[in-house]
């Protein structure tokens, strides 16, 4: 554990002056002062080597859950802290999305120091994946609010990407008539999805939100679905 520790240890955190395990008498108890916290080890004077295992380990963890560098935050790293916090802080729906987007894009530029990316690292890998076409501005948002996020959290200095424009949504042409919708509810045999459809033109709804309607969301008193995990919620 103690060699883990070691080898584990940053080149500015190891010239710096390590807290070491100290006893007191009157609890019977190892400690280590960690800035103004005072974490029990173990039990027993005599417990000195049981003590630096704790200690170790204690360190250890410590380390793994302290904030990166900015000058040595990679790309992986970034994403990975953002989508611990997407995890915490969003539907499951939205972190996927970000999820899915952000591995990309660490396949692509992972190792690469996040203060380092520009732009043009964005817009070339964008165009490696020209099958995208509409998920291309979500491709970008999702890179985007990453580097926004790191640079709120003081992960990052400076935020690399705050000049990338997202771009805006395709605009749809065209409508589809009264007529054609009646036709379209005319040709589907099943009642059930005969029925999703209906909520999808009544309310203006994606499909997946539709799909997790139930009962209990619906008040029938006055005539409206309440969603009270809808993605919008927070």
């Amino acid at each position: 554990i103690e060699q883990a520790f070691r080898l584990t240890q940053l080149p500015e955190a190891s010239a710096m002056r390590q807290p070491k395990p100290w006893f007191r008498k009157q609890t019977d108890t190892w400690y280590v002062q960690l800035g103004k916290d005072q974490i029990p080890l173990v039990k027993g004077r005599g417990n000195e080597k049981a003590a630096y295992e704790a200690y170790f380990r204690v360190m250890a963890e410590q380390q793994a859950n302290a904030p990166p560098e900015p000058d040595k935050l990679t790309v992986a790293r970034l994403a990975d802290e953002f989508l611990k916090w997407s995890e915490k802080h969003n539907s499951p729906e939205t972190f996927d999305w970000h999820k899915v987007f952000l591995q990309n894009f660490c396949d692509a530029h992972g190792r690469r120091l996040a203060a380092e990316v520009i732009p043009h690292h964005v817009t070339t890998w964008l165009d490696q994946n020209p099958s995208w076409k509409g998920g291309r501005r979500h491709a970008t948002y999702c890179v985007k609010r990453a580097f926004t996020w790191g640079h709120k959290q003081g992960l990052l200095t400076t935020n690399p990407l705050a000049a990338v424009s997202v771009g805006r949504s395709p605009r749809r042409e065209g409508s589809v008539s009264k007529e054609a919708r009646q036709a379209i509810l005319a040709a589907i045999p099943d009642q059930a999805f005969r029925d999703f459809v209906t909520a999808l033109q009544e309310t203006g709804c994606r499909p997946s939100e539709v799909a997790r309607v139930t009962a209990e969301h619906a008040d029938l008193e006055i005539g409206v679905w309440v969603l009270p995990e809808h993605k919008t919620e927070k």
